[in-house]
C-alpha cells in the first residue's frame, strides 16, 4: 500500500507494504496513476450502464457492438488524459524543490521516511499539471453526474407512464434496478471522490492529520464491497438467492400477467 499525506501544499506518498519492493520512482508513479485510473473508470462504467439502459427503455434501441466499443474506448481515453496529468504532476526527485520538501518532511515524518519507507514521492497537486488533473477530474464528475441524473429521471418518467401495461413483477424489478443503479453511482462519489477532495483541501490549507489522511484516501477500496452489498440487498432475485444459500426463508411473490390497455 501507499500512504498519502498533505504537506506544504503538496501530497506526499510513502511506500509501504508490497510497494517497498518497487524502489524505482517511475514504478511508484505508474502504480499511483493506475490506482486512481481504475477507480475513476469504475465510476464512468456506471455512467455507461445508465446510457445503455436509457437507449433500451426510452428509444427501444440497443447499442451495437461497434458503438459500445467506441464509447468504451472514448471513456478509457478520457480517463487516461487526466491520469497523464497526474503523472506529470510528480515532482522530479532531482529537482531542488524535491530536496527542500524532503528535508522539511524528514522533520515531521522522520519515522516513516528513515525506517518505514524506501521512497518518498511528491505530487505537486496545485501546480500546472496538478490543476489540469483536478480540472479533468472535476469535469468528469460533473458530466457523469449530469448524464446519470438525466437518464435516471427519463427512465423513471417513462416507467411511470407505462404503469398500466406492465406486470407487477416487471414494475417492481425496474424500480429495484433504478434504485440500485443510482446508489451504485452515489457510492463512488461519497467514498472515492469525496476523500480525494478532502485530501487535496488539506494539502491546500496545509492541514496535517498524519495517518488519518491515508484512511480518507483508501476509503474507496471499499467500493467493490459496497456495490456487491447493494446488489444483494436491493434486487429481489439476488436477495432471494442469497437467502437460499444461507437456508433462510424466501418470500414467494405471485406472478401476475401484464394487462395491456389499448
Amino acid at each position: 500500500m501507499m500512504s498519502f499525506e498533505p504537506f506544504m501544499g503538496q501530497i506526499l506518498l510513502f511506500t509501504e507494504g508490497v510497494t517497498v519492493y518497487f524502489n524505482n520512482i517511475s514504478w511508484i508513479a505508474v502504480w499511483t496513476c493506475y490506482h486512481v485510473f481504475t477507480f475513476c473508470l469504475s465510476f464512468c462504467n456506471v455512467t455507461l450502464t445508465f446510457i445503455y439502459r436509457y437507449f433500451i427503455l426510452i428509444h427501444n434501441y440497443v447499442l451495437g457492438r461497434t458503438q459500445f466499443i467506441l464509447l468504451t474506448v472514448f471513456v478509457i481515453f478520457w480517463n487516461l488524459m487526466f491520469v497523464l496529468f497526474l503523472g506529470l504532476s510528480l515532482v522530479n526527485e532531482k529537482s531542488p524543490n524535491y530536496n527542500i520538501i524532503l528535508q522539511r518532511a524528514k522533520e515531521v515524518y522522520k519515522e516513516e521516511i528513515e525506517h518505514g519507507s524506501s521512497q518518498l514521492v511528491i505530487l505537486d497537486i496545485f501546480g500546472t499539471f496538478g490543476v489540469l488533473f483536478n480540472a479533468f477530474l472535476t469535469l468528469t464528475i460533473v458530466l457523469a453526474s449530469i448524464i446519470i441524473i438525466y437518464c435516471f429521471a427519463k427512465i423513471r418518467i417513462t416507467l411511470n407512464s407505462q404503469q398500466n401495461i406492465m406486470s407487477k413483477r416487471s414494475k417492481e424489478l425496474q424500480r429495484q434496478l433504478n434504485k440500485a443503479m443510482l446508489i451504485h453511482a452515489s457510492v463512488p462519489m461519497i467514498i472515492c471522490f469525496l476523500p480525494i477532495s478532502i485530501l487535496e483541501l488539506m494539502g491546500y490549507f496545509n492541514i496535517n492529520i498524519k495517518a488519518f489522511c491515508t484512511l480518507f484516501f483508501f476509503a474507496f477500496e471499499w467500493v467493490p464491497f459496497f456495490n456487491g452489498i447493494i446488489s444483494l440487498t436491493l434486487i429481489g432475485s439476488c436477495r432471494n438467492y442469497t437467502k437460499k444459500i444461507f437456508g433462510l426463508e424466501v418470500k414467494v411473490e405471485k406472478i401476475t400477467q401484464a394487462t395491456v390497455i389499448d
